[in-house]
């Protein structure tokens, strides 16, 4: 991407990007790690005309997610 001077950056993150949970520390620390990454990255890429972006799905349904306390059912 670098020498053809632009392209297109893409990850997946988490709400747990925005805020802590309640018994998921190491998670969360994880996906404030992500965040640094992208952030810097994109400062780093921009002038290279390279975005850097994250996509952050709002909750999924999954068996975690149903027994997990606080977690809202649609």
């Amino acid at each position: 991407m670098v020498a053809r001077r632009q392209g297109r950056i893409i990850v997946l993150s988490s709400m747990q990007r925005k805020h802590g949970t309640k018994d998921a520390s190491s998670y969360s620390a994880s996906k404030w790690g992500i965040l640094g990454l992208i952030k810097s990255a994109g400062m780093e890429l921009g002038q290279y005309d390279i975005t850097v972006n994250a996509l952050i799905p709002g909750l999924v349904d999954t068996p975690l997610t149903v027994t997990a306390p606080g977690c809202a059912r649609a």
